[in-house]
């Protein structure tokens, strides 16, 4: 899903820009990678290294993981159906049992969001 979003996103850019300078295509990849690494919550890698700046893609992933720390639980409630919404293709029992998965690993992690901002303020 998010390969699907990052090819979206690509599309959208090419609609958007008509230049192709160093600066824009530089934006064009680091949003790009942005939302690749929200497939594993995991700062991307190529050839061995990170991609792009790591604070930067930490305070990306630990965003999009925010919601797991705030109250009320209706805001939960509301971002988990979104989730389903968007697997909808997915039988019902498939969907849970990978959703438990994904967020037994989660609790596998020695810390749930990578920057100590969020850390303490979630």
């Amino acid at each position: 899903n998010e390969r699907k979003s990052a090819e979206v996103w690509e599309d959208f850019w090419k609609e958007m820009t008509d230049t192709e300078d160093n600066q824009n295509e530089e934006y064009r990849h680091i949003i790009r990678t942005l939302i690749l690494a929200t497939e594993k919550h995991t700062p991307i890698m190529i050839d061995g290294k990170v991609d792009i700046v790591v604070a930067l893609q930490e305070f990306f992933l630990d965003t999009d993981m925010a919601v797991l720390g705030k109250t009320p639980w209706n805001l939960y409630e509301r971002y988990a159906q979104q989730i389903r919404n968007e697997y909808q293709h997915v039988p019902l029992d498939v969907y849970c049992q990978k959703r438990a998965e994904i967020l037994q690993g989660f609790l596998q992690k020695e810390h749930l969001y990578y920057r100590p901002e969020f850390r303490r303020l979630l």
